[in-house]
């Protein structure tokens, strides 16, 4: 408590700028939890989280800080600090209820956002066989048409031939 408070002075300067520091990052973090909740159950949560962030910043710097200025100056606050105390950890169990439910949340969304890419991912496996074995028959399908059409005509050049041999030959044709 002696890095903290100062027996004649209170609380220190530097220590007060870090509690100010502190609160500015926890409502820059707040502001973009806000930013990024997209639906009202996450809206209201968001916004339960700032109103408690906001009463836990007037609990340090109004009961805390004047609790401990009374305490320098003498005063028995013992009984303030202790309902300070359990207002501090009623505080600490709701902020742990709503980031649970939050963090519940995200996961939900991951895994909601796993599985439709796990969909995804096969729905394209799907595709891409149905598209091979499409290329394969239409491939089989004009090598048959290709040897077919050359078979006629080596045919027709046998029968040509063998006329010729056999002397019956028509050169006109």
């Amino acid at each position: 408590m002696d890095i903290i408070i100062d027996q004649k002075e209170g609380i220190s300067k530097e220590r007060l700028a870090e509690m100010n520091t502190s609160f500015a990052e926890l409502k820059k973090m707040h502001e973009s939890l806000a930013k990024l909740s997209d639906t009202p159950e996450k809206k209201a949560l968001s916004a339960k989280l700032g109103g408690l962030n906001t009463k836990l910043q007037e609990l340090f710097k109004n009961n805390l800080i004047k609790a401990i200025e009374r305490s320098v100056k003498g005063e028995d606050v013992s009984l303030e600090l202790d309902r300070l105390d359990n207002a501090l950890d009623e505080t600490n169990n709701q902020i742990d209820e709503i980031l649970e439910k939050i963090h519940a949340s995200v996961e939900a969304e991951l895994k909601e956002a796993s599985d439709a890419s796990k969909t995804t991912a096969k729905s394209s496996v799907t595709a891409i066989t149905i598209l091979a074995i499409i290329m394969i028959l239409f491939t089989i399908i004009g090598a048959l048409i290709l040897m077919r059409t050359i078979l006629e005509s080596i045919l027709k050049l046998q029968v040509v031939a063998e006329d010729l041999a056999k002397g019956n030959g028509d050169l006109t044709k």
